[in-house]
């Protein structure tokens, strides 16, 4: 039988309190970590955590800084090497607390990017990587901007969220992301 979902805070390196969430079952197959995608936040993945666990695995999720519950300035980050860092927090809490379990992180879309990046980085940490829709090419509709294009130029300029009609198609899903308090618009 499921238990209540467990949330609590971890403080980051930099002081920063990353929101995470624990969905636990007895006795687990294995433990699958969560990265959610740009905008959004963990809660979003409930219906996620919640086949997993019916499939017999506990699920840890958490919001990168920036987003969701989690601090930091809304939609920025310093480096991405700092997503990287928050994820290898919350893979040494899920692996402390289930030492003997397989550990899968598994990304979606700019959860993916960071979940590559965290593949790349820590090899010895997971037992293995599953992506959704992972950011790991540069998108035709983008190709054009690089070169000469000053990223820093622009690093804290606010970019409108026009991503809600391109995650569904089913409109309930489309209007439960416009409305979210914590998806970032």
């Amino acid at each position: 039988m499921d238990k209540k979902p467990e949330e609590r805070l971890m403080k980051a390196r930099d002081g920063i309190e990353i929101f995470m969430t624990r969905n636990l079952i007895d006795r687990p197959k294995a433990v699958i970590l969560i990265v959610h995608g740009i905008c959004e936040h963990s809660g979003r993945y409930d219906y996620t955590a919640s086949r997993f666990n019916d499939w017999g695995y506990s699920v840890y999720r958490f919001d990168l800084r920036g987003h969701g519950r989690s601090g930091g300035q809304r939609g920025y980050v310093e480096s991405y090497e700092l997503f990287i860092d928050d994820t290898d927090m919350v893979v040494n809490a899920a692996r402390q607390e289930n030492p003997n379990l397989p550990i899968f992180l598994f990304g979606h879309s700019m959860g993916g990017f960071i979940s590559v990046a965290y593949g790349i980085k820590h090899q010895d940490h997971l037992s293995g990587l599953i992506h959704s829709g992972a950011a790991v090419m540069v998108p035709p509709a983008v190709k054009d901007l690089g070169g000469g294009f000053d990223y820093n130029a622009i690093a804290l300029s606010p970019v409108p969220n026009s991503l809600s009609n391109m995650i569904s198609r089913d409109p309930n899903v489309v209007k439960a992301y416009d409305y979210d308090p914590l998806v970032l618009k």
